[in-house]
C-alpha cells in the first residue's frame, strides 16, 4: 500500500489511517462491528488488511480501509486476540480460549488447528523467515508450529513467567519475547530454550516489541514509556523523551521513523531513533465537550490563574481555556497519580504509588520533593491548608509538610484514613473508616473526633463553612465547621459516590450505583435530578462553578454548559 499505515484502538470500532507515514490519521471503520475493540491487524500482499475484534472475529478490507466484511465462517471463537500470515499465504487467529485457526482462503473458511494444549488467550502471532511461526499466550508461554500453523508444540523452557504479551522477530532470526512480569526473552527458535535479557530494565508489563531494519529493539510498557537495545538485548535504555509516564501498547518501526501507540494519548511518532518523540495529529474527534483522551479523571484542580489541572491514574494534562483543550503536564514523573494539590505559592504537589513530586513551572517538569523513608510511600490524598501547611494522606499515615513540601512528618495514624480537606477557617478534616470525621484546628498537633464513628467514604470543605462527610447511604453536612451536623437526602435509598460544592454553598452528588446526579441550588431544601451521560463516575466542581464528571469505566470527560 505504498506507506499505508493502519492502527486500531480499544475504543470502540476504532480503526484509523495514515498515508503520511503517521503524522496525521483519519477514521476508516465503515462495516465494522460496533461497539469492539481492534486488537490486531495484517496487511497481506500489500492490499488486503484483516482487523481482530474480541467480539466480532476477523474483518477483512480489500480497498485500503474504505469499507470492511466480516469473514467468520466456522471461526469458533469470535473473541480474536492476534493475527498472522503463513509462509504459504494461510492467515491465522488466536482467540481468547486458546484456539488457533487457519484459513487458506483469506477468511472464508476458517479450521481449528491440531496440537494446541492451552488454555488462555493467543495474544501474539509471529512468523519467522523460515515460515515457523510462534503463538505467545497468557499465563501458558509460547507455542511452536514447524508446519504453517496447522500443529502446535509447547516451546516455554527457560521462561520465568509463562504470561506472554507479545512477540516479535528480530532481523537476525532470534525471536524476542514480552512478559507480564516486565520481562524480555529471546531465543533462537524453533524450539530452543529462552533467555532472559532485560537485566531488570522493567518494572512494568512489557506489551510491545519492535525491532528496527539496523537491529535496534524496542519494547513498550505499561506505564513507564519506552526503553532501546542497540546490541540484539545486551543492554538496555530508556528511550521515552516525550513518552515518560504513558502506556505505550503497540510499536511500529518504519524507513527513517518510529510509532509508539498510546493507552490514552494516542499516537506518538520519533525520528531520531526514539531518543525522542513527539504526539502525532490527534486521532480523537474534536467536541469541546468531551475529551476523550482522558482516562479515569480522579482529580481537578485550578490555580490561582485558572490555569485547569486534571489528574488520571496514568497521567495529567492542564488546561489554560477553562477546559476545552488540554496539553500533558506530567513530564518527569513515572509512577501511578492518585492525587494534586496546588500550594499558595503556585508550586504542584502530585502524589504517587511512591512518594510526592513537586513542580514549579506549571507541571512542565516534575522531581521528588522528599527523598526520606517516611515520604517514599503511596499517597491517595493532598489537601493545603489555608496557612500554607500541607497534608497528605498516606500508607504511612496522616502526613504534614510546613515547608513547601521539603519534609514532612506523621500527624495521625491512629485509623485507617479515606480522604482528607482543609477548611476556609484553616480548620483540616480527615474521613476515617471507623471513627468518622476528625478535625484539628492546630495544624494537625491535635485531633478531635466530630462525628459519631461511621465509616466515612469521604469529606470534603466547601469554601464557604460548609463540611460534607459521605457514609454509605447517608451525607452529613455541617454550616458551622463541624460543631453540629444535619443529615441531607436528596431521596431514594442509593449509596452515596461523590459530593461537591459550587461557591455559592449549592450542592452536587452521585450515587454510584444508579447513575443519578442530584443538585440543590437552595441550600439542600430542594433536589433536582440531572440525567449524566454514564453511571460510575467522579465528580469535580470548578471554582468558577462548572460541574465536571469524568467516567471511570471508560474515556471521557463531560462539563456543564452552564455554571451551576
Amino acid at each position: 500500500m505504498h506507506g499505508t499505515l493502519f492502527m486500531g484502538a480499544d475504543m470502540g470500532a476504532a480503526l484509523w489511517r495514515s498515508t503520511d507515514r503517521g503524522r496525521t490519521w483519519t477514521q476508516k471503520t465503515a462495516g465494522l462491528h460496533p461497539n469492539c475493540e481492534v486488537k490486531a491487524l495484517l496487511v497481506k500482499g500489500g492490499e488486503t488488511v484483516f482487523a481482530a475484534l474480541p467480539g466480532g472475529g476477523v474483518f477483512v478490507s480489500r480497498d485500503h480501509g474504505e469499507s470492511w466484511t466480516q469473514v467468520n465462517n466456522h471461526l469458533l471463537d469470535l473473541n480474536i486476540y492476534s493475527l498472522t500470515e503463513a509462509a504459504d499465504g494461510a492467515i491465522l487467529a488466536g482467540s481468547s480460549t486458546g484456539g488457533i485457526f487457519r484459513s487458506d482462503n483469506d477468511g472464508g473458511v476458517w479450521v481449528e488447528t491440531e496440537g494446541n494444549p492451552i488454555q488462555g488467550a493467543v495474544l501474539a502471532l509471529v512468523t519467522d523467515s523460515a515460515g515457523a511461526i510462534y503463538a505467545g499466550c497468557g499465563w501458558r508461554g509460547v507455542l511452536f508450529s514447524a508446519d504453517g500453523g496447522r500443529t502446535w508444540t509447547p516451546s516455554s523452557s527457560g521462561l520465568e513467567n509463562s504470561y506472554i504479551h507479545c512477540l516479535a522477530i528480530h532481523n537476525e532470526g532470534y525471536i524476542l519475547a514480552g512478559t507480564s512480569a516486565g520481562e524480555i526473552y529471546r531465543s533462537a527458535g524453533g524450539g530452543e530454550p529462552w533467555v532472559r535479557i532485560d537485566r531488570g530494565a522493567i518494572s512494568d508489563n512489557v506489551v510491545a516489541i519492535a525491532t528496527e531494519r539496523a537491529g535496534n529493539i524496542f519494547a513498550g510498557t505499561t506505564g513507564h514509556g519506552a526503553i532501546r537495545s542497540r546490541d540484539g538485548g545486551d543492554s538496555w535504555e530508556n528511550a521515552d523523551i516525550g513518552l515518560q509516564g504513558l502506556g505505550v501498547g503497540s510499536l511500529l518501526c518504519g524507513d527513517g521513523f518510529l510509532l509508539a501507540g498510546t493507552s490514552s494519548y494516542g499516537v506518538f511518532r520519533s525520528t531520531d531513533g526514539g531518543a525522542s518523540w513527539s504526539a502525532a495529529k490527534s486521532y480523537f474527534p474534536a467536541d469541546p465537550e468531551r475529551y476523550d483522551f482522558l482516562w479515569a479523571p480522579n482529580s481537578l484542580s485550578v490555580d490561582s490563574c485558572g490555569t485547569y489541572y486534571l489528574l488520571n491514574r496514568r497521567s495529567m494534562v492542564r488546561s489554560r481555556n477553562g477546559g476545552k483543550t488540554w496539553v500533558r503536564a506530567c513530564h518527569g514523573i513515572s509512577y501511578t497519580l492518585n492525587c494534586l494539590a496546588i500550594h499558595p505559592n503556585s508550586s504542584l504537589l502530585a502524589g504517587t504509588e511512591f512518594g510526592i513530586f513537586i513542580s514549579n513551572d506549571s507541571g512542565d517538569s516534575w522531581s521528588l520533593a522528599d527523598t526520606s523513608s517516611i515520604a517514599r510511600t503511596a499517597v491517595h490524598a493532598l489537601a493545603v491548608a489555608k496557612n500554607g501547611a500541607i497534608f497528605g494522606n498516606t500508607d504511612n499515615g496522616v502526613l504534614r509538610s510546613t515547608d513547601g513540601g521539603a519534609s514532612w512528618e506523621n500527624v495521625f495514624n491512629e485509623a485507617p484514613v479515606t480522604s482528607i480537606s482543609t477548611g476556609s477557617g484553616g480548620c483540616v478534616y480527615i474521613g476515617t473508616e471507623y471513627r468518622g470525621v476528625l478535625g484539628s484546628s492546630d495544624n494537625g498537633a491535635t485531633w478531635s473526633r466530630m462525628t459519631d464513628s461511621l465509616d466515612i467514604y469521604s469529606v470534603k470543605a466547601d469554601r464557604v463553612g460548609n463540611v460534607f462527610a459521605v457514609y454509605g447511604k447517608g451525607v452529613l453536612c455541617s454550616s458551622d465547621g463541624g460543631a453540629v451536623w444535619k443529615t441531607i437526602q436528596p431521596g431514594g435509598n442509593y449509596y452515596w459516590y461523590g459530593i461537591v460544592a459550587a461557591p455559592g454553598g449549592e450542592v452536587a452528588a452521585l450515587f454510584d450505583d444508579d447513575g443519578k446526579l442530584f443538585i440543590s441550588e437552595d441550600c439542600f431544601s430542594s433536589w433536582k435530578t440531572v440525567p449524566v451521560p454514564f453511571g460510575d463516575s467522579s465528580l469535580f466542581m470548578s471554582p468558577d462553578g462548572y460541574l465536571f464528571i469524568g467516567n471511570r469505566l471508560a474515556p471521557g470527560m463531560h462539563r456543564s454548559k452552564t455554571a451551576l
